[in-house]
């Protein structure tokens, strides 16, 4: 079973870590290598797990917790998740 939290915490500079992903402390979320963000004001977007697991790059065991840490941050209490198109 792999647990998650033993992603999640590298604190920098008010920032979370989840290895390669940054979550800003008003939840935008960018992943370093690529320079690729999505603002928090996007987070609420129903089709991110989708799109995310189109990119070749993405870890979704990476992503998921952060996007969740994302969601805290923002204060983004509800989203739709869609799970197929």
């Amino acid at each position: 079973m792999n647990d998650a939290s033993n992603l999640i915490e590298t604190k920098l500079g008010g920032s979370t870590a989840v290895k390669q992903w940054i979550v800003s402390p008003t939840g935008d979320l960018t992943y370093e290598p690529r320079a690729y963000t999505i603002t928090a004001d996007r987070l609420n977007e129903e089709d991110w797990f989708l799109h995310m697991m189109t990119k070749g790059w993405c870890d979704m065991s990476e992503f998921v917790p952060t996007y969740f840490k994302a969601l805290q941050n923002a204060d983004v209490q509800t989203v739709l998740i869609r799970s197929h198109y």
